[in-house]
């Protein structure tokens, strides 16, 4: 693998946690591309909504193993927050 998934995101002035994280991206999930764009790692996601680094990357994944899926509350929580429309979610939770 080489290269990032997140060409076009504005990095300058970004924390270096979040240089990283844009340069190392593979997903293309919209909701990844949104939170880099507010300047937030998924790390600080998951600390944000009370949830693990692991469980929100299981969010985004295409794997179909491995897509868990994401509570209604997160959904309602991120289109509201971050402008991430329900319908970028391939599982959502009741």
């Amino acid at each position: 693998m080489s290269g990032s998934d997140m060409t076009g995101i504005d990095t300058s002035g970004a924390t270096r946690a979040l240089k990283i994280a844009v340069g190392r991206s593979r997903r293309e999930h919209p909701a990844a591309r949104a939170w880099y764009e507010h300047g937030k790692t998924i790390s600080a996601i998951a600390g944000e909504i009370g949830e693990t680094r692991a469980r929100v990357n299981s969010w985004l994944t295409d794997d179909p193993v491995a897509l868990r899926p994401i509570p209604r509350k997160h959904v309602a929580y991120f289109e509201r927050t971050y402008g991430i429309p329900a319908t970028a979610w391939r599982r959502v939770a009741d």
